[in-house]
């Protein structure tokens, strides 16, 4: 019945009604001359009725034949809509191509979001998913999802341990999760135990080999002993191994490092911003910039929002700062060594390492640069110590 009455408002129906004369003979003609009729209502004086919109101007013949009036009561249909704003055609058409512009889009990515990684920053994680064919624009259904995975893993050797790719409609969610390698194992033919070689809260006491000695939840100092390898028998003897385990802990922990800079600052003589409207991996700049000469490049990025929905679509707003490099002076190269050598110490510092949460602090004092790093994390905590034995 609903694909019925969308059929006849698609083609359009008119309602009218035929009064005088003989209506029951109107009737006969309409049935004698294949005229299909809907709704229809009789009273003492005239009859009404529905007819498709093509075949109202055939009733004419019909009513002069019965003597009756036709009179039009109402026109409905998609057609009649279209006539109505015929002066506005633009409108339909416009409303024509998003409809089927929609429907394209959402054969294809959208955005991509990644949830998990507490160390790696969330463009080398997209980066990775672009070389798996997972970015803004892709096709959804060239999207192989466990290979897709698995070459992200490949991708990002040694720093995830579990990844999983998935589509929601237009939206890719790439969940990772951290790599924490554990503490090289050494081997030990005398019997030892296994101390902490740091302070901390114990998160984790897996026994391996050897007698629990410290519990979940306690707190330890560094020197304080976790796994003993000391077995004592019921029968009061004991027998000395090497002690084995896998131990986790939180604890607070921090670097920093200075360097000395030379005197002299960027004379910076000229600065420009371009605007770029972007969708699916396409951008259109609204400029353009002039690449002769040395310059500092920042990019924010605006996303459309439609509700909580990311659309597919963004502003990208490039600004260059030009500088003279003959006044550049030897600072910030000192400058950009400091910071590399910062990021590197912290990723070689932590990167077996989970982190809750940081601090930095970035500081500048005549000729002195100070980076310092605080952080709270999850670390294995443990090392051998050898069983002395006193003669």
């Amino acid at each position: 019945m609903f694909f019925l009455k969308l059929f006849r408002y698609i083609l359009g129906y008119v309602s009218f009604s035929a009064c005088g004369g003989f209506t029951e003979r109107f009737l006969n003609l309409c049935c004698q001359r294949g005229i299909k009729l809907n709704n229809v209502r009789m009273s003492e004086k005239s009859i009404t009725a529905e007819i498709q919109a093509s075949k109202y101007k055939r009733l004419r013949e019909v009513a002069r034949l019965s003597g009756t009036r036709l009179k039009c009561l109402k026109k409905q249909g998609l057609v009649f809509t279209f006539r109505k704003h015929e002066d506005r055609a633009g409108l339909a058409v416009g409303g024509v191509f998003f409809v089927v512009f929609m429907c394209i889009a959402s054969l294809f990515v959208w955005n991509v979001e990644t949830v998990g990684s507490e160390k790696l920053s969330r463009q080398t994680v997209l980066i990775a998913a672009k070389e798996a064919g997972i970015y803004p624009g892709a096709f959804v259904r060239n999207i192989n999802q466990p290979e897709a995975a698995e070459q992200i893993i490949t991708s990002l050797n040694g720093k995830l341990s579990w990844v999983s790719v998935n589509i929601k409609g237009c939206h890719a969610i790439i969940e990772v999760r951290d790599y924490i390698a554990r503490r090289d194992d050494e081997t030990y033919s005398e019997p030892s135990n296994i101390i902490a070689d740091f302070d901390g809260i114990l998160l984790s006491v897996e026994v391996h080999n050897g007698t629990k000695a410290s519990f979940e939840g306690s707190g330890v100092r560094k020197g304080d002993l976790l796994i003993s390898g000391i077995y004592e028998n019921r029968d009061t003897s004991s027998i000395f191994m090497e002690a084995r385990g896998v131990i986790t802990a939180i604890h607070d922990d921090s670097f920093s490092i200075k360097r000395n800079l030379k005197d002299g600052m960027k004379k910076y003589i000229n600065k420009k911003t371009v605007k770029t409207i972007g969708f699916f991996g396409i951008r259109i700049p609204l400029g353009y910039f002039n690449n002769n000469g040395e310059y500092d490049e920042l990019e924010e990025k605006s996303v459309l929002y439609y509700g909580n929905v990311r659309l597919p679509f963004y502003i990208l707003k490039t600004t260059r700062a030009y500088y003279d490099t003959s006044e550049e002076t030897e600072e910030e190269k000192s400058l950009t060594l400091f910071f590399d050598d910062f990021i590197e110490n912290e990723y070689n510092r932590y990167k077996n390492t989970l982190i809750l949460k940081k601090e930095t602090n970035i500081a500048e004092k005549g000729n002195t640069a100070t980076a310092s790093f605080r952080c709270e994390c999850i670390d294995f905590m443990g090392v051998k110590q050898k069983i002395s034995f006193e003669e």
